[in-house]
C-alpha cells in the first residue's frame, strides 16, 4: 500500500484490530507467507524483510542488490528471487543471505511481476515488454519466451499443481498457458476483456481461475473442463455438440458432453 505499515488480521476473528507491523520506510510493494508464521515483505526501501508472525520477531532484513518490485518465494521457504526496476532477475538465499543475478534485461526494462512454479521448477517473470520469460531454475538460464499479448504484462500466476501458467495484460487480455505444450497457442480466457485485468489466482482446487479488474470487479472462469460440461448442463439441458463446443468454449480445451447422464443418440 501507499503505507510503510503491514496489517496483518487474524482469519479466526476478523472483528479483532489488525496487528501493525512497521519494518519499511516507504510504502510496502508486496508480502508473502511461508507457511502460517513467516511473513516475507518488501519496501520501497529496497529490503526484504522475514517476520515470524508466532513469535513477534524479525528474522530476517537484508537490503538488495537494485531496488526491486515484486518477488516471489521458493516452495521449500529457503529462497526467493525478485525482480528489480532496471531490469534484473535476483535469486536471494534466506538461509544464507546471499545474492545471485541470475538474469539481466539487456535494454534495462523494469522486472514488473515473478513468479515460481510449485516444485520450485520454473521461475516466470514479465517486463515492460509484452513477453513473459520462463527461466528454468535446473538449468540456470531462460528457456522459452512466450509472446501472446502486446503489451505490458500486469500479473502472472503458476496454478498451484504447475501445469498452468496465467498471464494478464495492459491488452485487456487474460491467457492460460499449458507448461506441458507451450508449443500451443495459449487458451484466451478473457480476449478483449474491456478494461485491464490487475490480478489473476487460481482456487485452491485449479478449477477456476480469478480475475481482479481495473474496475475492482472480480470475474470468475471455469478451466476445468467436466466441471465447465456440468455447469454448462444445468443451463442448457442437453449434450453440445463438437461445433457448439468449439464456437463457445473453445477449440483448445478439451471436448466433454455436457450431461452425462443423458444418452447422446436414442438406441432402438
Amino acid at each position: 500500500s501507499d503505507s510503510s505499515a503491514i496489517e496483518i488480521y487474524s482469519t479466526s476473528d476478523f472483528t479483532k484490530q489488525p496487528f501493525l507491523l512497521e519494518v519499511h520506510k516507504g510504502f510496502v510493494y508486496e508480502v508473502k507467507f511461508i507457511g502460517d508464521n513467516k511473513l516475507v515483505s518488501l519496501g520501497y526501501d529496497g529490503i526484504v524483510n522475514v517476520y515470524d508472525v508466532k513469535s513477534n520477531k524479525n528474522i530476517l532484513s537484508t537490503k538488495l542488490e537494485g531496488r526491486a518490485k515484486a518477488f516471489d518465494v521458493s516452495e521449500d521457504g529457503n529462497w526467493l528471487v525478485v525482480g528489480t526496476l532496471d531490469g534484473r532477475l535476483i535469486q536471494l538465499n534466506l538461509v544464507t543471505k546471499k545474492q545471485k543475478e541470475l538474469y539481466k534485461n539487456p535494454n534495462g526494462l523494469p522486472i514488473h511481476d515473478v513468479e515460481i512454479s510449485s516444485g520450485d521448477f520454473f521461475i516466470a517473470f514479465a517486463g515492460e515488454d509484452s513477453n513473459v520469460y520462463l527461466w528454468s531454475v535446473q538449468n540456470d538460464k531462460i528457456f522459452r519466451t512466450l509472446r501472446g499479448h502486446t503489451s505490458r504484462i500486469s500479473d502472472l500466476e503458476f496454478s498451484n499443481d504447475g501445469n498452468f501458467l496465467a498471464t494478464a495484460g495492459f491488452d485487456n487480455k487474460v491467457q492460460l498457458w499449458n507448461m506441458f505444450n507451450l508449443n500451443n497457442l495459449p487458451i484466451q480466457m478473457a480476449d478483449n476483456f474491456g478494461e485491464y485485468a490487475w490480478d489473476v489466482a487460481f482456487s485452491n482446487d485449479d478449477n477456476h481461475l480469478i480475475i481482479g479488474s481495473q474496475s475492482g470487479k472480480i470475474k470468475k472462469w471455469v478451466i476445468n473442463s467436466e466441471q465447465m460440461a456440468d455447469e454448462l448442463c444445468g443451463h442448457i439441458k442437453r449434450n453440445m455438440s463438437m461445433d457448439e463446443w468449439e464456437m463457445y468454449v473453445g477449440n483448445n480445451i478439451e471436448f466433454r458432453n455436457t450431461c452425462i447422464s443423458l444418452l447422446i443418440e436414442e438406441i432402438p
